[in-house]
């Protein structure tokens, strides 16, 4: 399995100089290595995890696992058995998407049954953000806030963003 962190790190409660400044560093967070040692302790019984890549994990209301291409059924697993135990064990939603280099892809992946009606990019005093436009149908559908979307798309595509229902 690949993680933000090294396999030893994963096996191990500690970490080791180079998993250690990571976390300092804010390249990896505690709830990234604590997520990731509790899936590697799940390959032990699903065995499809053993092959799997995370990217990068966010937790915020929800817990986001980012997913290596063609990842993301293995981190679902069988019947949602590790989606189930994730949620179990952390008591909060869980969400798999696949790694994507698109951003209008990926946030149609984060939204999703919704979809978008476009992206558009607002010029502020600030910088660029990014306003996703979503049918106000789905307002009750989109499981995500606009911080976490922010937060997000910050985190993995250093772009602001906004969630905008509109008719």
């Amino acid at each position: 399995m690949q993680a933000p962190i090294c396999e030893v790190c994963l096996k191990s409660d500690m970490l080791c100089s180079a998993c250690k400044e990571r976390l300092e560093t804010d390249k990896t967070t505690q709830a990234e290595i604590d997520i990731s040692r509790f899936i590697y302790k799940l390959s032990e019984k699903v065995k499809s995890l053993q092959d799997a890549k995370i990217e990068k994990i966010i937790e915020s209301n929800n817990i986001l696992i980012i997913a290596g291409k063609g990842d993301g059924a293995k981190l679902v697993g069988k019947g949602g058995s590790v989606v189930k135990a994730l949620a179990k064990q952390y008591g909060k939603s869980i969400r798999i998407v696949e790694q994507t280099s698109n951003f209008k892809e990926f946030v149609q992946n984060m939204i999703s049954p919704a979809t978008i009606l476009g992206v558009n990019i607002m010029f502020t005093p600030q910088g660029e953000t990014y306003k996703i436009r979503i049918p106000s149908s789905f307002r009750n559908n989109v499981s995500i806030s606009n911080e976490e979307m922010s937060d997000m798309s910050s985190n993995l595509f250093g772009k602001k963003s906004q969630i905008v229902f509109e008719n």
